[in-house]
């Protein structure tokens, strides 16, 4: 969270942050109850709407019915005013798919296409972006999820060979100047089952993805979070020391007879360290029958009480874009703390 100098154009800015903030949460409300719900005063709150009204970012409602006084009126946040793309990249035996979807500021799909590719660069998920960036306005961010590491800004150990060694956040902002981010597959599909799950609010969550002919992956949220690690490798284990060379592993990974053993010492592992409460097997490597298999062999390692509530998805397509999205819109609300100037 950034903590900036008290000043007066900040300070405006953190007020219409407060109010479009509060009228998202609510969907329609009077400068009075704006002004109940921010802490600010109905004077400022009615300044600064005027100025959102004139701008297209709030509109006008309906006058309310009064009982002698001035009507109030309802305003509404225009969700279209600031829209988004939002990429997700997977990788699976031996092509890769591209989502790319636009959205609002309520998250409501506004359009989408997916496509197949053998080969996924630059120019690919560039193209991908001018599809909407010519067609629509008001778009202030790009999001794309990869199936990778990003360090330094560059793109490591990616399933998409094309993409290691792309600094591709520093390039899309170069080209757009828009709000850009950049994530792992494990970290936004975890953050976006969190998003997707609210039974789940509290309870620690791994997610382990397993992909023909590419190596395991999984994605942890801890205590309000996800974790990333020092240089945001947390979750490859395919790094785990398994007793095997990373082709020998992705060898076994792949073959049927050999896989189950591989994902019980990943989950215990998991178990071990990171102690999750409910843990999701994913991907196309895993089949419905598995899952009581894992949890009886997980057992014979880790007793019972520890283990946790352990389930299969055939996958999570609709979770990692929700990530993705939920990231990509959190770059468009400022967070900001106001401190004294001394």
């Amino acid at each position: 969270m950034k903590r900036i100098v008290n000043n007066t154009i900040r300070v405006k800015q953190t007020n219409i942050d407060l109010i479009t903030s509060a009228l998202r949460e609510l969907g329609s409300a009077t400068v009075a109850e704006i002004a109940a719900g921010t802490g600010l005063s109905v004077a400022t709150c009615g300044n600064i709407i005027k100025e959102l009204c004139k701008s297209g970012e709030i509109t006008e409602g309906e006058l309310l019915e009064s009982g002698g006084g001035r009507p109030a009126r309802r305003y509404m946040y225009n969700a279209n005013y600031s829209l988004a793309i939002c990429i997700t990249i997977t990788s699976d035996k031996d092509s890769h798919s591209l989502r790319c979807v636009l959205v609002n500021l309520k998250a409501e799909v506004l359009s989408e296409k997916v496509s197949v590719y053998k080969a996924i660069t630059f120019d690919t998920i560039d193209e991908a972006i001018q599809n909407f960036i010519g067609k629509y306005k008001h778009i202030r961010a790009i999001g794309v999820g990869i199936p990778g590491i990003t360090r330094g800004g560059v793109i490591t150990h990616c399933d998409v060979q094309e993409l290691n060694g792309v600094s591709l956040k520093s390039m899309m902002y170069e080209k757009y100047n828009l709000n850009i981010t950049v994530e792992n597959e494990m970290h936004s599909m975890v953050y976006g089952y969190h998003k997707n799950h609210s039974e789940l609010e509290g309870k620690s969550i791994a997610v382990l993805l397993a992909p023909e002919d590419h190596h395991l992956g999984a994605g942890f949220f801890i205590n309000g979070q996800v974790i990333k690690g020092h240089t945001k490798m947390a979750g490859e284990i395919g790094f785990l020391p398994y007793g095997l060379s990373r082709n020998e592993l992705l060898a076994k990974q792949n073959n049927e007879k050999t896989f189950i053993p591989i994902i019980v010492q990943a989950v215990a592992s998991i178990v071990a360290i990171v102690n999750p409460a409910h843990l999701v097997l994913t991907g196309s490597l895993f089949k419905p029958e598995m899952q009581e298999v894992i949890c009886e062999q997980c057992s014979e390692i880790i007793p019972e009480e520890f283990l946790p509530q352990i389930i299969y998805q055939k996958d999570l397509d609709a979770e990692y874009l929700k990530g993705i999205i939920s990231l990509t819109l959190e770059t468009l609300s400022s967070n900001i703390i106001l401190v004294k100037k001394t």
